[in-house]
């Protein structure tokens, strides 16, 4: 019975559609706490077009440009595109140096800490003979509350991990089926 359809005919099919689906069993769901994790991503926190002092005061990781109206930015006219639903436009800077707009703007998010994204490469030596893959796993330097970031498979030995710009420690460990190793040694790394 088609009863996106029939709903819409009268309401003898409706009542005949509500009956139909009062039938289906009730679903049920299960969250698995101890299931693979992942942190959330530090991307997802941060503000569009942030001052300095609203950078600095909210702590935020990441100050973004463009999105919602403007579409495309042109560097060397320092303009860009805006549109809505009924309406488009070219709005320029009234500075005349190439790509100061956009300077300034990288310059305002750094001098407030917030993001730009950098990356920690890690490399390690696989002494393991029956992994079924890697865990790698980071905590804020000074920290000892390690999460896990990403996973390789067996035999990979190398690792990239695109996070904000600071100071993280990073760990690594192999697992399989059955058990997991040791962690490996601690290492330390800035991203600038």
């Amino acid at each position: 019975m088609n009863c996106g359809s029939s709903l819409q005919a009268t309401i003898l099919s409706f009542l005949v559609c509500a009956a139909a689906l009062a039938q289906n069993p009730a679903a049920s769901v299960m969250v698995d706490a101890n299931a693979n994790r992942r942190p959330i991503d530090p991307r997802v926190y941060g503000i569009a077009y942030g001052t300095t002092a609203q950078l600095s005061d909210l702590n935020v990781p990441l100050n973004r440009y463009g999105g919602n109206n403007t579409s495309r930015y042109n560097w060397q006219l320092n303009a860009d595109n805006r549109g809505q639903d009924w309406y488009f436009e070219s709005i320029p800077e009234s500075s005349s140096t190439p790509g100061e707009r956009g300077n300034t703007f990288i310059s305002q998010t750094q001098a407030a800490g917030a993001g730009g994204k950098g990356s920690a490469k890690l490399n390690w030596t696989d002494n393991s003979t029956n992994e079924t893959g890697f865990q790698i796993e980071r905590a804020p330097s000074g920290s000892t509350s390690f999460v896990l970031v990403g996973t390789v498979g067996a035999n990979v030995k190398a690792f990239t991990h695109s996070v904000s710009r600071g100071n993280y420690l990073y760990r690594v460990r192999a697992f399989n089926a059955s058990s997991v190793s040791a962690y490996s040694n601690t290492v330390s790394v800035r991203v600038r």
